[in-house]
């Protein structure tokens, strides 16, 4: 990737957040406290940022760098994916032009309550996720990683969905998996 597309990603996230709170008061700030095998997958280009930092362990899991945080950290040095969060930027592809919604990140279901409660963002917040998406896609290898995390964010809404019988929401089942959350009509309550 470019550094000038990872730097405008990365700008356009630099003063914005979700919520006019903090939201990791909701829950003890759970999203980081995370363990030796638990972290945030790195775009293309943001291992280079993080290689060295003491306050970060950059591990590999055969495809992608995750980064491994330690539960303190300077925010303005956070990778993408933690400025994400809560949320993520699901890609849309029809007739060649790429589009994106930011969506709850279903991943955080049972540990936050943004998620489980099904807060809503800043329309600012969403209109910078949106633009520093694009700026990602410019990439080839940061489009695959949108793609494939996106497929997986659908494959887990799908298996979400089975679990609760094809019902909707108004039954569904209370899991604790880490991976699995509420019943969204559709896959992906939107935001």
């Amino acid at each position: 990737m470019s550094d000038k597309n990872l730097l405008e990603a990365y700008a356009l996230l630099r003063s914005v957040t979700p919520f006019e709170f903090d939201c990791g008061k909701l829950c003890g700030a759970s999203c980081c406290n995370g363990d030796e095998n638990t972290g945030m997958i790195l775009f293309h280009g943001e291992s280079e940022m993080f290689s060295g930092d003491e306050g970060f362990k950059i591990k590999s899991n055969g495809e992608n760098d995750v980064l491994i945080c330690f539960g303190k950290c300077d925010r303005q040095k956070r990778p993408l994916a933690c400025r994400f969060y809560p949320f993520y930027p699901l890609i849309h592809e029809r007739g060649g032009r790429i589009r994106f919604d930011v969506v709850n990140d279903i991943r955080g279901a049972a540990s936050c309550p943004a998620v489980y409660k099904g807060l809503k963002p800043k329309a600012a917040f969403k209109r910078a996720v949106k633009r520093a998406a694009l700026c990602l896609a410019r990439d080839a290898e940061n489009l695959k990683i949108l793609r494939e995390t996106a497929e997986m964010l659908r494959d887990l809404t799908k298996l979400r969905q089975s679990l609760n019988g094809g019902r909707g929401s108004s039954h569904p089942v209370r899991l604790t998996c880490r991976f699995c959350a509420p019943s969204y009509r559709d896959g992906f309550r939107q935001v």
